[in-house]
């Protein structure tokens, strides 16, 4: 299984010209040494580089070097664009506050104006019902008055009738008067 392994892996040669290289059955140990090297040169390099930062960081603070001025520029405009995005976030924030003051506001008045309707619905339902039950009163008033007329006419229609029928009758003026008194009293 590892023969086959080794035999799908190796690389093909791409010359035209040249002859095919005989393919190894082992895997070449000399590849993978090579890839090893080739590994610890890059972190060599690297470690290189970063001891140049360090250096370059450490440098005295009058001379700075590319590097570090680079840093430092970067560093700045990434401040400047923290700081500036800071205060649009910032006055973003302000205008949020302020239109929600603005939206309680605008709720608490219109609360307030729901408020004073109702109060006012209420106190004209008051006065249209104090208003109606005076109409009512004078009305009751009227119709007692009314009836008190109509009686009092009545009786003196009353007698009147019975004052005719007893002249008719011959009866003297100061007789008919005191039968009258008699009775439908004064």
């Amino acid at each position: 299984m590892r023969i086959e392994q080794a035999q799908v892996s190796a690389p093909k040669s791409t010359s035209r010209t040249a002859p095919a290289a005989p393919r190894n059955l082992v895997p070449n140990m000399h590849q993978v040494s090579s890839q090893q090297s080739t590994v610890s040169s890059v972190s060599s390099v690297s470690s290189v580089q970063s001891s140049s930062v360090q250096s370059s960081v450490s440098a005295p603070p009058g001379k700075s070097s590319g590097l570090t001025a680079a840093y430092e520029a970067s560093s700045m405009k990434k401040l400047l664009f923290m700081q500036s995005q800071l205060k649009l976030d910032s006055k973003q924030y302000a205008l949020e506050v302020q239109d929600w003051l603005e939206a309680k506001e605008d709720r608490k008045a219109k609360q307030e104006r729901a408020a004073k309707r109702e109060a006012l619905k209420q106190e004209r339902a008051y006065r249209a019902a104090d208003r109606q039950e005076q109409k009512e009163e004078r009305a009751q008033e009227r119709a007692e008055r009314q009836a008190i007329h109509d009686f009092q006419e009545e009786e003196r229609q009353v007698r009147i009738k019975v004052a005719s029928k007893w002249l008719k009758q011959g009866h003297s003026a100061s007789k008919i008067q005191l039968m009258l008194q008699s009775t439908f009293g004064s």
